[in-house]
């Protein structure tokens, strides 16, 4: 598991008071997580992104924002700088909103009611394995991935055109494991399993592992 020595993230928050309050909490975590800048909205985020010396790791966004709002800005991110992790801290719930989210590649997210431990157990999961979704398998989002009115495009490609060893890594990306620990149970490298990853994305048009998920689930290769 890698573990990050500085962890270097970026604020995004219309309401100024979450914002500084959110900051404040980050910065209570150790000194080795630092916020490199804050931002109001998605305007602001893309131009201190871009002028900022030390690119974040990640992102903490929220959705509704004037200007630029989350889906856009983080379309800009996927475009512009896909290395940026994006954790959103919202206070929108809907089914089809969390879905759509995830869709875009993002690595969590969390409702601005959570408790503040949920916050460094979020950051230091997408940091260190690359997602974090403990919430979107239970309650709403699970429900909205299931249910027959929330029109989803994410199948692009049927089932059975995967191989079966596509299909059995699918299934080890649905679970909490590491990609050193999916590696290790299959026999290969770590490099193979993000090859892998990489590859699945590509012939199914996803953007992230959790959207290799969020598929797996919709074709019912795995049960929750």
């Amino acid at each position: 598991m890698r573990h990050y020595q500085n962890i270097t993230i970026a604020v995004t928050d219309d309401h100024t008071l979450f914002r500084k309050g959110l900051i404040s909490l980050i910065q209570s975590l150790g000194n080795n997580y630092e916020v490199v800048f804050e931002a109001g909205n998605g305007n602001e985020f893309i131009d201190k992104i871009q002028q900022c010396k030390q690119l974040p790791q990640l992102a903490i966004m929220d959705i509704s924002m004037p200007g630029k709002d989350g889906f856009e800005t983080v379309a800009w991110l996927n475009e512009n700088y896909p290395s940026v992790n994006v954790l959103v801290v919202s206070m929108v719930n809907k089914e089809e909103t969390i879905v759509r989210m995830l869709k875009m590649g993002v690595k969590g997210y969390l409702s601005k009611d959570v408790e503040p431990e949920i916050l460094q157990t979020a950051i230091d999961s997408i940091l260190q394995k690359g997602f974090y979704y403990t919430d979107f398998i239970t309650g709403k989002l699970l429900h909205g991935l299931q249910k027959d009115s929330v029109k989803d495009s994410i199948a692009k490609q049927p089932l059975d055109e995967l191989t079966d060893k596509e299909k059995e890594v699918l299934k080890l990306f649905c679970t909490e494991m590491t990609y050193k620990e999916i590696a290790t149970q299959l026999g290969i490298s770590s490099r193979t399993i993000e090859n892998h990853k990489d590859a699945l994305c590509k012939k199914l048009e996803l953007n992230s592992r959790i959207g290799l998920a969020i598929y797996a689930i919709k074709n019912n290769l795995v049960k929750i």
